[in-house]
């Protein structure tokens, strides 16, 4: 996927619930910088991002986005809608317009996170909190967004789940914009900060321990002013090499995931053919089609390990390049 430019924002924008405003006036860009929003609860982040998402309309103003932006979104909640779909049809729903007939993609998925088939098959509201969280991310990355909105992200999400969750996003070439407790996930994915308190969003000099400081304070904005263009920081340095790196590496990447779609038809070729051959009178019904069956399921299962053999080691060299400082 190419990666556009992400622009993505309000403008005046107001919201309210009944006579109760929750923010007023609110005028915000956020572009290819990845954005923590911080502020006491019940603030209102949540429902920010979820104007900035589209399942909120603003009580005044309107949200700005750039012309085709994709936006993926993993909500706090469990939307309703999902609770009776099965996981297979939830992640298919995700797949972007005009990729309807990418659902190879949804196989791939189901096996890169090891999901039970018997799992995949289940109604979404009978999954646990953990599988509904992890579910709700893949889904987001299924959409191929140019940003991803994540709100309480590691909710539910065990030690190497979150973990797994951290590398996603830092290899994620788009934007992002989170709200989380999690202060780890920040620091490691957040380029700045978006202070949202007292009904406005303003830009937020500084890291999470300025916060912190800027909390025990009891002021009511921040203290220090925000320059135009913040000045990078270490870790700012090393992901931005990361992506560009990245975009380098994208021809290979393609191909990789080229391999990966003759993949998983290749096991679905075999698992047909294995399904015929379980059949006891097949050959004595047909030795014609037994025998034609067999040799197909053969060729399959060569040139399943030929493009599994080409895919590690491509696979391989991307891991190496993408390790080199």
């Amino acid at each position: 996927m190419a990666v556009r430019s992400a622009v993505l924002g309000i403008d005046r924008g107001g919201f309210q619930y009944g006579v109760t405003t929750i923010f007023s006036n609110v005028s915000f860009l956020l572009d290819d910088a990845r954005t923590a929003l911080v502020g006491e609860n019940g603030a209102g982040k949540s429902t920010l991002l979820k104007c900035l998402a589209g399942e909120h309309d603003l009580s005044d103003g309107q949200v700005v986005r750039s012309r085709g932006l994709r936006v993926g979104y993993v909500p706090q909640e469990i939307p309703a809608r999902l609770m009776d779909v099965s996981v297979r049809e939830m992640l298919e729903q995700a797949l972007p317009e005009g990729g309807r007939d990418d659902t190879w993609k949804v196989d791939v998925l189901i096996d890169d996170l090891r999901i039970p088939l018997d799992l995949a098959d289940k109604r979404f509201g009978e999954l646990s909190g953990g599988w509904q969280r992890l579910l709700l991310i893949a889904a987001a990355k299924l959409g191929e967004p140019d940003i991803v909105i994540l709100d309480e992200p590691t909710n539910h999400l065990d030690i190497d789940a979150r973990g797994e969750l951290l590398t996603a996003l830092n290899d994620f070439d788009g934007a992002v914009v989170l709200v989380s407790h999690d202060r780890r996930l920040i620091e490691a994915t957040a380029d700045r900060l978006m202070l949202v308190a007292n009904g406005e969003v303003t830009p937020f000099d500084g890291d999470l321990d300025d916060y912190r400081k800027f909390l025990l304070s009891g002021d009511n904005a921040p203290t220090r002013t925000v320059e135009a263009e913040p000045v990078a920081k270490p870790k700012d340095v090393a992901r931005r090499d990361n992506a560009e790196r990245r975009r380098q590496l994208k021809p290979l990447k393609d191909k990789i995931e080229g391999a990966e779609h003759q993949i998983a038809e290749l096991n679905i070729e075999l698992a047909k053919c294995d399904k015929s051959l379980s059949d006891p009178l097949l050959f004595s019904k047909d030795p014609a089609r037994g025998k034609a069956v067999s040799k197909k399921r053969a060729d399959a299962a060569k040139k399943l390990a030929d493009v599994e053999a080409r895919w590690l080691k491509m696979q391989e060299e991307y891991e190496s390049a993408m390790a080199e400082a």
